[in-house]
């Protein structure tokens, strides 16, 4: 943003010349000078303010200071029109509204420590789980007239004579046949150990309890119960553990927010300038633009 608003400021005061690549007054340098550019002076004072802005040694913002003079030059000598100069200085100015108004309210450091540990809960099971696990799940509803528990039985039974006791995906599926509001099959989302998926929910103790015994040797359970009905499950795949540390989760999850709180501070800030600013929109104006378009498709 900086190089912009350089390249923008030094590009205008090259543009009171009518010539491209005419006469530049040169202003006098203030402070010692400790580079030129062309004859063009660098001072100490221009090093420094780009040193403790960028956070940079003194070596590199002088190599900075250089070459943004050397772009600027650049652009006083090539064909630079007032619309371009006026463009870049109109982004400027709105980049430097949204640091002022947005980037420098809402930082890292600014999150309250509540709002960030209710996120990081939430992606928790995302970026700090162990071995997750791939189950298919058929289930068969406790309802009134509604034996759930014979029909998971027959469904396993129908499970095993297709596949045997390692059952593919597909076969596990086949056998339940069209869903009804009594049984279905699904495929559920990763979860952990500890039965909770990406989404933050957690599914029943007994439903990963039942899972947790299942291996890639024995991936078929046998029909068990929990208070949603009767189930048969299929564990289809194990995915690795996450690798990321505690620290690394924090920071992930960190910019996540900030990035999310700036993007509702801009919506705030742009509604806010829409109430405050008389807004009139031409409505044939509009249509040729539309015209515009689909012509230029």
């Amino acid at each position: 943003m900086t190089r912009a608003w350089a390249l923008a400021a030094l590009a205008l005061a090259g543009c009171s010349d009518a010539r491209p690549g005419g006469p530049v007054t040169l202003p006098t340098p203030r402070g010692p000078v400790v580079a030129r550019v062309d004859g063009e002076a660098v001072t100490a004072a221009e090093v420094e303010s780009v040193a403790s802005g960028r956070g940079l040694s003194a070596r590199d913002a002088l190599d900075v200071v250089i070459v943004e003079r050397l772009e600027a030059r650049e652009a006083r000598r090539s064909v630079v029109t007032e619309l371009e100069v006026r463009d870049a200085l109109w982004r400027a100015r709105v980049q430097a509204l949204l640091a002022r108004e947005i980037e420098a309210r809402v930082t890292p450091e600014s999150l309250p420590e509540a709002q960030l540990r209710a996120a990081l809960d939430a992606r928790r099971a995302d970026l700090l789980h162990g071995p997750t696990r791939d189950v298919m799940n058929f289930v068969a509803h406790a309802r009134p007239g509604f034996d759930a528990r014979a029909a998971a039985e027959r469904f396993h039974a129908a499970v095993v004579a297709a596949g045997g006791a390692r059952p593919t995906r597909e076969q596990f599926a086949a056998a339940a046949g069209p869903p009804s509001e009594d049984a279905r099959v699904e495929a559920l989302p990763p979860f952990d150990d500890s039965g909770r998926m990406p989404n933050g929910a957690t599914l029943v103790p007994a439903f990963v309890a039942a899972t947790r015994a299942l291996t890639e040797s024995a991936p078929l359970s046998a029909p068990f119960e929990t208070n949603f009905g009767w189930h048969v499950a299929l564990l289809v795949g194990v995915g690795p553990a996450s690798t990321m540390t505690s620290a690394e989760a924090e920071a992930v999850v960190r910019r996540e927010l900030v990035a999310a709180l700036r993007a509702q501070a801009a919506r705030a800030l742009v509604e806010g300038l829409r109430a405050r600013a008389h807004v009139q929109v031409s409505a044939s104006s509009l249509e040729a633009l539309r015209h515009i378009a689909r012509a230029s498709q």
